[in-house]
């Protein structure tokens, strides 16, 4: 059956990666890694730990990227523009213990396999340092939509793009493993309105007794404070509502240690959450409890979900076949039953 071409779910021309960072210590452009199996292109981000580049395998030429081991404050890059050395001798059992960490997420990545997780090429370690290769996904990060408010419909966003980043989630717990590390910038939305789960460099396994403390400011359940406390699927499904927290509001919450003390997530909701169901800002609240017990389920949360988007369905055909003064010329997308892309296009 020959595919239909729509246009993109989210309104924008940008896609993911497509704004460049400058960096000084980053590789170069049309460098070669893995014996000329990808050819370096721009830089996409940097942290504290690691560099990101769009890539191209030369085989191929499909686009992909590379994210290269760089802590900041451990390495230094040599002066052949491509081999990271480290500062200093005392500091190389730290570095070697970091680039574990980072290539643990190759390790996890390796075992998953769903079209709303990113996919894993390989891994691979030379020039002193390691590289982690992974499908380019096309579309622009959920941040990025709500932050510039470009989604086109709210219906198929709660039909389509937050359910499927609960399959990811359902498949991942499944495996055994936990993200811990879920935000809207580690989202990927589709231009059929598919989300993608990205940046698996702080998962575990649900088993593993060592879970390294790392917290994300405002998605981060209490438990991730502590390496001591208990987590598990009841941890990502805080973040989750921490996300759609952010999706309604245009903020993250308040940080989880800080609402011990005082707590006005509720209050904000209610204020800035704009038109949204009483169900599904209770089932998001339920999400963000304190309590990792009182948090519901991913199945609650996906009924409530269902009950939006066909709420929010009625609504936008209401719109497109009322609106005051407006004839529906022939083709027009919303008189013909034709589904544009979720995110807006600029050109």
């Amino acid at each position: 059956m020959e595919s239909i071409r729509m246009p993109p779910f989210w309104q924008g021309s940008e896609e993911a990666g497509s704004m460049s960072v400058r960096i000084d210590c980053g590789l170069a452009s049309k460098t070669f890694l893995h014996d000329g199996a990808y050819r370096i292109g721009r830089v996409l981000a940097c942290s504290e730990l690691s560099i990101v580049y769009a890539a191209r395998e030369t085989g191929t030429g499909e686009a992909c990227v590379v994210k290269e081991f760089f802590p900041k404050s451990l390495a230094l890059r040599d002066v052949d523009g491509r081999s990271v050395l480290c500062r200093t001798p005392s500091l190389r059992s730290k570095y070697e213990t970091l680039k574990s960490v980072f290539l643990n997420e190759a390790v996890i990545l390796g075992h998953l396999r769903h079209p709303n997780v990113v996919r894993l090429t390989e891994h691979v370690e030379e020039n002193g340092t390691a590289y982690i290769i992974l499908e380019r996904c096309r579309g622009m990060s959920l941040e990025r939509c709500i932050r510039k408010n470009r989604l086109r419909s709210k219906s198929r966003f709660y039909a389509t793009t937050v359910p499927s980043l609960l399959d990811a989630l359902e498949y991942i717990h499944e495996q055994g493993v936990l993200h811990r590390d879920i935000k809207p910038s580690n989202i990927i939305v589709g231009p059929d309105g598919q989300a993608k789960l990205l940046d698996f460099g702080s998962a575990v396994h649900s088993l593993s007794e060592d879970k390294p403390i790392f917290t994300s400011a405002g998605y981060s359940p209490l438990e991730f404070y502590s390496a001591a406390s208990r987590q598990g699927p009841f941890s990502d499904l805080y973040s989750t509502g921490a996300t759609l927290y952010y999706c309604l509001c245009g903020e993250a919450p308040v940080e989880a240690s800080r609402r011990l003390f005082h707590d006005p997530v509720e209050q904000v909701l209610r204020k800035r959450g704009g038109r949204v169901t009483p169900l599904l800002s209770r089932r998001i609240m339920n999400c963000l409890s304190m309590d990792a017990g009182q948090r519901g389920s991913l199945q609650r949360l996906r009924t409530a979900l269902k009950a939006e988007s066909l709420l929010w369905k009625a609504v936008e055909g209401l719109r497109a076949n009322f609106r005051p003064g407006r004839k529906s010329p022939p083709g027009d997308a919303a008189a013909s039953g034709k589904k544009k892309d979720l995110v807006k296009s600029e050109i």
